[in-house]
């Protein structure tokens, strides 16, 4: 797998390629999805793909762990 220091930021994954490279699940991805932090598109396999440099921005505005009270 290619590493995702060297992936281009243009280049267009699946969900099932972008929960491994992002480190969530793939339920997660979805609920970018949902939520509007990420824009897919389908491909000519019908398929939800993102870009890759989406990912990363959507990624950078996101806290991980459990909310502090």
């Amino acid at each position: 797998m290619t590493s995702e220091r060297t992936l281009d930021p243009n280049v267009w994954v699946t969900v099932a390629q972008a929960a491994p490279l992002m480190g969530r699940t793939e339920r997660t991805i979805y609920l970018w999805i949902d939520d509007h932090k990420v824009t897919p598109r389908k491909n000519d396999d019908g398929l939800l793909i993102i870009r890759y440099g989406a990912l990363l921005a959507a990624e950078a505005e996101i806290k991980r762990g459990r909310p502090r009270s």
